[in-house]
């Protein structure tokens, strides 16, 4: 290397990733602090630098919004004007000809616009924030080459957590070999290299460490550690199907009965769920319903033909629904005068998933869980097994598809009393005392 000389990587996992050749694919980091953001942009400068530079190159930068990359481009933007480079709209144009185009997945056609383009080198950043594993093959069908001293390379840096957790985790086999390259099925070398706060002295005996140290357990190990077996894709880890899940049967009259619902148009759907309450206090989810480009009206009617002739203690839903737009009568109000009342919803997010894992947890006195759900109720026990982290603050729910399944059962349970003091889970799948709650729930 000539002029980026004094650019240098830091020794250790830097030096490693931007020296690994033969790699197809390498994620990079794992921890927070490791210098990602550095190395990355130094990754995809080389190529249009080095011996100065490749005129035919071109790079690809993808951050998840334009917020992000706006922020990338900033500290790129230091780095790349000393070798001379100018920012020509998304484009960042070196001396010799070389390119590096930079872009966010936030529009809706985000993931198939660069298909057909030719990118040598593709910078993927934050790996984990990409939900579904195709989405980021159509990202990866870019990145190919016709230029016979470039090979196409792809670089991801990232952490653990967030929607793309578990197929990012199983791609790269974090947990198996880390720092050891091997082959995917098509012949392709992929490679880990993680990296900790520890291998970046510029941040290791600051007060990020101490920030990190005071987080809780399982960011803790997730953020300072690297762990990537701690912060799963599932956010709810409590939820078993075997144990939770329970045939539908007769609800006794006496048992008091609640609904909770949460508001939608389009695209998102508006979401109603009914809840029944034992003498001992055990919740049951035994009704679902929910609708696309319905008005209040047609949501209470709908609402009120499930509902029969049951009688409902305690109607609660979406806050959103006391806020008047476009209508001095707010849809609230809207519903209450078709026939179904609501009131207000306690719509504290860190807590009432945190509520909804004390309810997913086991009663000791009755060895059943204090939530248990009917099976008919498809879409809800679908989302409890499929919603994530959010991918700013790990500790609420990420956005999902099925996240208004979700909020409903934060909204009711917010009203009920807290079960803090249980245990926090229930007996190891295959153990005898988990053998005996499946039996007590099948035999009701």
């Amino acid at each position: 290397m000539n002029r980026v000389e004094h650019v240098n990587p830091l020794p250790g996992p830097q030096t490693r990733a931007l020296a690994a050749s033969g790699v197809r694919e390498l994620l990079y980091g794992g921890a927070r602090g490791g210098g990602k953001t550095f190395v990355g942009i130094l990754w995809i400068m080389r190529p249009a630098v080095e011996n100065g530079g490749n005129p035919k190159y071109r790079g690809l930068v993808i951050r998840r919004n334009f917020v992000d990359l706006c922020d990338w481009i900033g500290r790129a933007r230091d780095m790349f004007s000393s070798f001379g480079a100018r920012l020509s709209g998304n484009d960042f144009v070196f001396p010799c000809g070389a390119v590096v185009r930079v872009g966010h997945l936030a529009d809706s056609n985000a993931f198939e616009k660069y298909q057909g383009h030719e990118y040598h080198q593709v910078l993927v950043e934050e790996l984990t924030q990409i939900p579904a594993e195709i989405d980021y093959l159509k990202l990866a069908s870019s990145c190919r080459s016709t230029v016979p001293e470039l090979s196409p390379r792809i670089f991801a840096p990232a952490n653990p957590g967030g929607p793309g957790h578990s197929w990012v985790k199983n791609r790269f086999r974090c947990t198996q070999k880390p720092g050891k390259a091997f082959r995917d099925d098509q012949g392709q070398v992929r490679l880990f290299i993680p990296a900790k706060l520890a291998d970046n002295p510029h941040l290791d005996k600051t007060d990020y460490r101490k920030t990190l140290e005071a987080l809780p357990d399982q960011l803790r190990r997730a953020w300072l550690d690297g762990d990537w077996d701690t912060l799963s894709g599932q956010f709810f880890t409590e939820f078993n199907r075997t144990i939770h899940v329970i045939e539908e049967r007769p609800i006794p009259k006496y048992w008091k009965r609640y609904t909770a619902m949460d508001w939608g148009y389009r695209p998102d759907p508006w979401v109603c769920l009914w809840f029944a309450v034992d003498e001992s206090g055990h919740e049951y989810l035994y009704r679902e319903t929910h609708g696309n480009e319905m008005t209040p009206e047609e949501v209470a009617k709908r609402i009120r033909d499930l509902n029969n002739d049951e009688i409902i203690v305690g109607r609660v839903a979406d806050p959103s629904m006391w806020a008047s737009k476009d209508s001095a009568t707010s849809t609230a109000d809207k519903l209450s005068r078709a026939g179904w009342w609501v009131t207000q919803a306690d719509n504290d997010r860190e807590n009432g998933a945190m509520r909804i894992r004390e309810y997913l947890r086991l009663n000791p006195a009755t060895g059943r869980p204090w939530l248990q759900i009917f099976s008919g109720c498809l879409r809800t026990i679908e989302a409890l097994s499929s919603v994530t982290h959010d991918e700013k603050d790990p500790m609420k729910i990420g956005d999902h598809p099925l996240d208004h399944w979700v909020d409903p059962i934060r909204y009711h349970l917010m009203e009920r009393p807290t079960r803090a003091r249980l245990p926090e889970r229930g007996p190891p799948e295959g153990s005898i005392e988990f053998m005996e709650i499946r039996e007590k729930n099948k035999n009701g």
